[in-house]
């Protein structure tokens, strides 16, 4: 059993959904998940607009081929994040969405209507009915604590992974927020209260890229005990935080941060990191990626 990641959205009652449906595969064996990936062999992504024809989407992807998990985002690039290529993608309103989970309309009727359009392998989307009462019905099997989740904070922007493709940092960063996850309640409230601060992580990879992340760090913000709030993909702006501090460093010096080969006082005394508010945050998210390795130890 793994902890869900958070793939609601403000605005959109389909986060709800596919919350529950993280939820649901959260509570998967790996001989379950194995046979859930056997039975569709695909991969699902669904771009599910505010109202029928509003411009305001967001996008799911139901990976039902690989990895038996649920992402998301504002882009397909983002909602995708690595997985592997949408066999179907499916263009629906937020509320046909729901009436299909609930059983009130099925997919045939909708695609006929002009309800939903159908991008890629027809067939998938006949058996996406079958799939959603799948995943409803195990959703009502699970007990409360199991499909419970933290609400979405307004003006917060969560994410269902933080690795981002080219950036090995982005790695160390979802090691980090697996040694999180690992932590009783109480001690990750105790840790994220050491650090007591917003942090903005600009990185730089060899190609040039930048991308930017945010560790939610401020004193209360472990309280609720998941992880997933904790370490964010985009800048603080987006998740409605301001940045104590803004460490902008390449993506390979970061790697080395963690792996202890280069500290954040010699990284910063010999301008790899540049900082731009209180520069004690950097020396004590030195602390905090020792989790990284601490993480990826435990699980060998």
């Amino acid at each position: 059993m793994s902890s869900p990641v958070n793939v609601s959205a403000p605005g959109f009652k389909a986060g709800d959904l596919f919350q529950s449906i993280a939820s649901t595969l959260s509570t998967f064996s790996e001989a379950q998940r194995a046979a859930q990936i056997k039975k569709a062999k695909a991969v699902y992504l669904f771009n599910i607009q505010s109202k029928k024809g509003s411009p305001k989407t967001h996008i799911w992807v139901l990976d039902l081929k690989k990895s038996g998990a649920v992402s998301h985002g504002n882009t397909e690039g983002e909602a995708l994040n690595g997985q592997p290529k949408p066999d179907i993608s499916i263009t629906l309103a937020d509320e046909t969405f729901v009436k299909l989970f609930e059983g009130k309309s099925n997919p045939t009727t909708e695609f006929m209507s002009g309800g939903i359009k159908i991008k890629g392998n027809m067939m998938l989307g006949m058996k996406l009915d079958g799939i959603l009462k799948e995943f409803k019905s195990a959703a009502k099997a699970q007990p409360p604590a199991a499909a419970s989740t933290k609400p979405v904070e307004s003006g917060s922007k969560p994410s269902g992974s933080v690795v981002v493709d080219g950036f090995k940092g982005s790695e160390v960063l979802a090691k980090t927020q697996s040694g999180l996850a690992s932590l009783s309640s109480q001690n990750l409230k105790s840790t994220v209260n050491k650090v007591n601060g917003i942090i903005q992580l600009d990185l730089t990879n060899g190609s040039g890229k930048t991308n930017s992340w945010t560790l939610n760090l401020k004193k209360g913000a472990g309280d609720s005990g998941n992880p997933t709030d904790l370490i964010l993909l985009g800048d603080a702006a987006k998740h409605g935080k301001s940045p104590n501090v803004t460490l902008g460093l390449k993506d390979s010096d970061f790697v080395d941060m963690s792996d202890g080969k280069l500290s954040g006082q010699a990284a910063f005394m010999g301008g790899k990191l540049k900082s731009k508010g209180n520069i004690m945050l950097a020396m004590k998210l030195q602390d905090l990626l020792k989790l990284a390795n601490s993480a990826t130890k435990a699980k060998l």
